[in-house]
């Protein structure tokens, strides 16, 4: 299987397929505190690859888009701590196209980490609801 430190190596979805085989269909994604915890035992723990599996591929947006969560926050949040207020602009769908289409027109970078994050906070909402 491809590794980070291994990027130019083609991608083979065989080997994917082998991967989706060996996971256990009880297998349930971590979530965020409003909904259930990361699971407690070690062998299940060591399947959900945080770093490896996502922070090691994605450095420098995982960066840009803690950025944007920074600068949003004190726009919208004024003086307080990081925090997402989920009553503020909950239609992520419409805003991440809004982006979408801004980043088309002037391919400012800011538009497509907001994209980024919009499409996080869709996922995290979604899978809150599961």
């Amino acid at each position: 299987m491809t590794t980070t430190s291994d990027r130019n190596t083609a991608f083979d979805p065989e080997e994917w397929v082998e991967v989706i085989k060996r996971t256990p269909t009880s297998y349930v994604p971590p979530r965020h505190a409003w909904g259930s915890e990361l699971p407690t035992g070690s062998a299940e723990r060591k399947r959900i690859p945080i770093f490896s599996g996502f922070l090691d591929y994605f450095p420098l947006a995982t960066a840009a888009v803690a950025q944007h969560s920074l600068e949003a926050n004190e726009q919208h949040n004024p003086g307080t701590e990081m925090h997402w207020d989920r009553s503020k602009s909950g239609d992520e769908k419409d805003a991440l196209c809004r982006h979408i289409i801004d980043y088309a027109l002037d391919k400012d970078k800011k538009h497509l980490t907001a994209v980024a994050w919009r499409a996080m906070a869709w996922l995290e909402k979604e899978l809150e609801d599961e």
